[in-house]
């Protein structure tokens, strides 16, 4: 009878184990530091989406630092840079900049409203591998990438 009640617990415990697992089954939150983010998709506010443009932009932040980097397609790989401060206060709120940045002007670039848009951070959300940073009149969607790493961006002087 012993046996049979001692099994029994540990099956009912191996049950909920497993259970757990399998309801919080979702993936870890990425971190905001660390991570070379790559924009996704640039929203205007009313979360109407627009076109990123011909350029891969990406943004990194550790420590207190941020830095990131415009690729342009049709320059052969070249493309502006910028690095700065950023701050993290409280309920995620998020403040970027001052911003020192390369000025290569590339027609159809959204470099420049990138980084308007980073300069008027709010806060940020990560929900699983995806970041999302508000700021004033934009919604920038990053997903991390696997292409850079934060050695492999300049930082801008």
């Amino acid at each position: 009878m012993k046996i049979t009640i001692i099994f029994f617990c540990a099956l009912v415990i191996t049950s909920i184990l497993a259970g757990c697992d399998l309801l919080g089954g979702q993936e870890d939150d990425l971190e905001l530091a660390g991570v070379v983010w790559q924009l996704d998709v640039f929203e205007r506010a009313g979360y109407q989406t627009t076109e990123i443009g011909s350029e891969d932009l990406y943004v990194i932040l550790v420590a207190d630092t941020v830095k990131g980097m415009a690729r342009y397609a049709d320059s052969g790989g070249r493309g502006n840079i910028f690095s700065g401060s950023y701050s993290i206060g409280p309920a995620d709120s998020l403040s970027i900049g001052p911003l020192f940045t390369t000025l290569m002007f590339t027609p159809g670039s959204r470099y420049f409203e990138f980084r308007r848009a980073l300069r008027a951070a709010i806060r940020f959300e990560i929900n699983g591998e995806r970041l999302r940073i508000f700021c004033e009149g934009f919604v920038l969607k990053f997903k991390p990438s696997s292409e850079y790493k934060w050695e492999d961006i300049p930082f801008a002087e």
